[in-house]
């Protein structure tokens, strides 16, 4: 009897490495609200994502394909993200 495969959990999707690079360089010898501001600036002027993933109809298979998506959303999730990394270093000084 074969058995049933187990359905595959999706992992989240962390940021991207360019995203990380963006977020470093933007709090770079930065103050904490120094750092939010460039933070800011530099996601607001990035306002396109290149390749997002798309379920597959019937599977958990991610297709890839070009698209320009608004990064608004995601702005709060960096910043916070950005102000625990600040927080983290000058703590840690």
């Amino acid at each position: 009897m074969a058995h049933a495969e187990a359905p595959r959990r999706r992992l989240p999707m962390g940021p991207t490495p360019e995203q990380v690079a963006t977020v470093l360089a933007a709090i770079a010898g930065k103050t904490l609200e120094e750092a939010n501001v460039a933070i800011k600036q530099a996601i607001s002027q990035r306002a396109e994502v290149r390749m997002v993933g798309r379920r597959v109809a019937g599977s958990e298979e991610l297709e890839r394909f070009p698209v320009t998506r608004d990064l608004r959303p995601l702005r709060a999730n960096v910043i916070v993200s950005a102000e625990g990394l600040v927080e983290s270093i000058s703590n840690f000084g």
